[in-house]
């Protein structure tokens, strides 16, 4: 609004950026930027990216899972 105050629907959700690595070096997959609401909507996003493949899920400088 014209005070500085933002609506979730101007604004959205906030969302955390994860990094999915592959540990593969034959999948020669660069690491995929995630963006996701929670860690439940990125383990999602994550596991349909990896398709299978070992990959380690961060965010940030922290481990977050395997898949």
């Amino acid at each position: 609004d014209r005070h500085g105050r933002g609506t979730m629907c101007e604004q959205g959700p906030a969302m955390d950026i994860y990094i999915l690595r592959f540990r593969d070096d034959r999948a020669s997959k660069k690491p995929v930027k995630i963006r996701a609401e929670d860690l439940s909507d990125a383990y999602m996003l994550a596991r349909n990216e990896a398709f299978g493949r070992a990959a380690d899920l961060w965010r940030g400088t922290r481990h977050v899972c395997s898949i």
